[in-house]
């Protein structure tokens, strides 16, 4: 299998993305108070829901399963004594940034550190968005040169 190197986007946005509590708010999909009380939680774990995926969440529902995917909730807060900061093991299984190789036949190439929404129940949310480790061009060749070998 030959590899090409291409020049990858490292960052997509999509336009209209919700990307704070205040645009929560302006939504509907949070109140000012609800809002007021994420704030330090919004501060450490990034925010983002598509145009097409706020479409979709029922605001009259407060157990809309979109919107509990999507939306900072309180209960993010509470963080337990067995919980990993890396459940995955990605950081002493990645020979470099870009990718993770903890089995033997196959890596995960990461080309990005941002993604297009952010859920929050996501177990790499503390290595994603904007407090996340940009992945830039010279990351991605590494990766793609020990994919190759």
């Amino acid at each position: 299998m030959k590899l090409r190197k291409t020049n990858v986007t490292l960052e997509t946005r999509q336009s209209g993305t919700l990307r704070s509590l205040n645009d929560l708010v302006t939504a509907g999909l949070l109140s000012v108070d609800q809002s007021e009380k994420l704030q330090a939680l919004t501060d450490r774990y990034t925010i983002g829901i598509t145009p097409s995926m706020a479409a979709l969440i029922d605001k009259d529902d407060p157990q809309d399963p979109i919107a509990l995917q999507f939306i900072p909730d309180h209960r993010e807060y509470h963080r337990l004594d067995v919980e990993l900061y890396d459940p995955t093991g990605d950081y002493p299984n990645a020979p470099m940034k870009a990718l993770v190789h903890r089995h033997p036949d196959r890596v995960l190439l990461k080309p990005t550190a941002a993604c297009a929404v952010y859920c929050r129940f996501c177990f790499r949310r503390e290595m994603v968005g904007p407090h996340g480790d940009a992945i830039t061009q010279k990351d991605i060749d590494e990766a793609l040169d020990y994919i190759a070998q």
